[in-house]
């Protein structure tokens, strides 16, 4: 990982920033949240500076290295990613999302290698992305490089907030043998029109739906959060597709919802 250069200063305001955080303290802007069914990581966003850094990162990079590399170098950012076992080819790849935050939001330029063989740069505005999209999902392009824009942030907030993303998602998210979420989140107006209270597939597959624990080979709905499968082991390839199949039809039966895979499924 390579620091490129400071852009321009930055002209922005910085967002409020919290005191240091101590170990297990608390402070006026935050008190610990409560260990509910679906927990809440609105206190962790804030508004970050103008960005006025370039940083140059292979592909290959692990994200939760790169997050706690540039927190050391003063910067900030990606601290809503914390918590996601990404490649940082990968998260531009599906431009992940951390909270309210898409990767996109921070890429300046990706360097691709294309099927012909040759390398070519690729600007922010020219990569197609969406809410979990990108273009190479339809060239199959290969990442090589990616040009980061970065902040000199509040690296106290962000090294707090990191924090706090990743012991939360301890208390609900299945930490091993899993993809990850399974269904992309729901629209505003989807999980209005049904009823839930939150935007996240993982409401309609547990309270809606009822099928936490339900099981196909070696593969289940995860007791801990329903937009996780979970593998015993045994689980194949085709356990996963079924199970994902029976969760899209109850989910079309009974709120004529179009549930839309996360995860990539590749060579089917």
């Amino acid at each position: 990982m390579e620091i490129v250069g400071r852009m321009q200063d930055s002209t922005g305001e910085e967002g409020q920033g919290l005191p240091a955080i101590g170990q297990g303290g608390e402070t006026e802007h935050y008190r610990p949240f409560e260990t509910d069914k679906y927990l809440k990581f609105d206190d962790l966003d804030f508004t970050e500076p103008v960005p006025d850094t370039k940083v140059l990162v292979g592909a290959g990079a692990s994200l939760p290295v790169l997050i706690s590399w540039t927190l050391d170098q003063g910067l900030t950012g990606l601290q809503s990613f914390a918590g996601i076992p990404a490649s940082v080819g990968g998260a531009v790849y599906n431009n992940i999302h951390g909270g309210t935050k898409l990767f996109d939001q921070f890429v300046d330029q990706v360097t691709v290698l294309n099927k012909e063989g040759f390398i070519r740069q690729v600007c922010h505005d020219e990569m197609g992305f969406g809410y979990d999209d990108s273009c190479l999902q339809k060239t199959h392009e290969m990442v090589l490089e990616v040009t980061l824009r970065l902040s000199h942030g509040d690296v106290g907030r962000a090294k707090w907030a990191r924090e706090q993303w990743l012991r939360r998602k301890l208390i609900i998210q299945p930490q091993t043998n899993c993809p990850g979420c399974v269904f992309k989140n729901l629209s505003v107006e989807e999980a209005k029109r049904i009823g839930s209270p939150t935007v996240g597939a993982g409401w309609v597959l547990d309270v809606g739906l009822g099928l936490k624990g339900m099981r196909i080979g070696g593969i289940s709905v995860s007791g801990k959060h329903a937009n996780f499968f979970v593998n015993d082991g045994t689980g194949r390839a085709v356990d996963v597709l079924d199970l994902i199949r029976v969760c899209k039809e109850k989910a079309k039966e009974k709120y004529s919802l179009d549930l839309k895979e996360e995860i990539q499924i590749v060579g089917v």
